[in-house]
């Protein structure tokens, strides 16, 4: 659920909130923050979230509307929300200003696009992530969000602070695995003792774990 709050809020509405024109903030800001439509963010692609000089979603246009062709990976609520705003290339890369990339958009209803199966994750049950393709997805104009070619450096300077979130995430579920962990090792009894009072070095290995924990949280905070 803290991840699902945060998409609704800090990882799509406070990415975009400074560059919608007004008449975006009615279309998407204002029903997304309403809980009339559900939003998704989708920047990264197999080649990593920072390697956009080797991005291969493209958006070009065509009179009055682009068109949108490639994928993501890791796309939050691919398969299940209203719309998603896709980075796209739309120009050539320039890795001293990061420009060439533009924001748009997406309706999921939009004629090519295309939802795959949700990743069977190890954690993050609460959230459905999956790979999106667009084939010749046709977007309006009005829904390109930000400058032309000059989003990714709006992107790295909003959410590079918002990763702290996923650290804070992870060590509250690595917390309570822990104890969960214990509290079993306290609970499973052979030939009438626990296996934490006889096994010294099940104590050793959950010491060492709760050191990596506290070093985690040394690097989150």
């Amino acid at each position: 659920m803290a991840l699902l709050t945060a998409l609704a809020s800090d990882i799509t509405i406070g990415t975009i909130e400074d560059v919608c024109t007004p008449e975006q903030v009615e279309m998407f800001i204002k029903p997304a923050i309403k809980g009339a439509i559900l939003l998704g963010n989708w920047t990264t692609e197999p080649c990593g979230i920072f390697n956009m000089a080797e991005y291969e979603t493209t958006a070009v246009l065509d009179g009055d509307e682009w068109v949108i062709n490639g994928g993501k990976i890791f796309a939050t609520n691919g398969g299940v929300c209203d719309y998603g705003f896709v980075m796209c290339k739309t120009g050539e890369f320039d890795p001293a200003t990061m420009g060439g990339l533009t924001w748009f958009m997406v309706p999921t209803d939009a004629v090519g696009y295309e939802a795959g199966h949700d990743e069977n994750k190890l954690g993050w049950k609460g959230s459905g992530t999956c790979q999106i393709y667009f084939d010749n997805v046709r977007v309006p104009k009005n829904h390109q969000i930000g400058p032309l070619n000059e989003c990714a450096p709006i992107l790295v300077a909003k959410t590079i602070l918002g990763y702290g979130l996923y650290g804070a995430w992870t060590l509250g579920s690595s917390e309570a695995v822990w104890q969960k962990t214990r509290q079993f090792l306290g609970q499973r009894m052979q030939v009438g003792k626990s296996l934490w009072d006889t096994h010294q070095v099940i104590r050793n290995e959950m010491a060492q774990m709760w050191m990596q924990i506290e070093c985690f949280r040394g690097a989150v905070y």
